[in-house]
């Protein structure tokens, strides 16, 4: 008897269930030939900002590029101002800025082509 009084009051217990739907507020799909300077900050120097990086961040077209829908960052083994590479650092602060939320990226890394230290070729 007690095994289907706790069946009975199982079966009238409703479960609310809530699916989490995530409302898009920002994206970029890269559609276009130039960089969007509406979601972007290109940020140019070098000195490393805290992670004591080698390269100097340019906006030139040698290290930002977009095609085909993707973005490329690249970085080059060059003399440029006070550094031998050069690459580009984007960011979006107040362009983009959220705390909380879902957040996808598809990222593709080169194969590094020489030894740490060595000219990228």
């Amino acid at each position: 008897m007690k095994t289907i009084f706790s069946l009975a009051i199982l079966m009238g217990t409703t479960f609310n269930v809530y699916a989490q739907c995530w409302n898009k507020v920002w994206s970029d799909q890269f559609n276009g030939t130039s960089l969007g300077l509406t979601k972007w900050i290109p940020q140019i120097g070098s000195g490393g900002w805290g992670n004591n990086e080698l390269q100097y961040y340019t906006n030139r077209l040698e290290n930002i590029e977009m095609a085909e829908g993707m973005l490329k960052i690249i970085a080059r083994a060059e003399n440029y101002k006070v550094a031998q590479y050069i690459s580009a650092r984007l960011r979006t602060l107040q362009k983009g800025d959220l705390t909380y939320g879902k957040f996808e990226a598809r990222i593709r890394m080169p194969v590094v082509r020489k030894a740490y230290g060595q000219p990228f070729g």
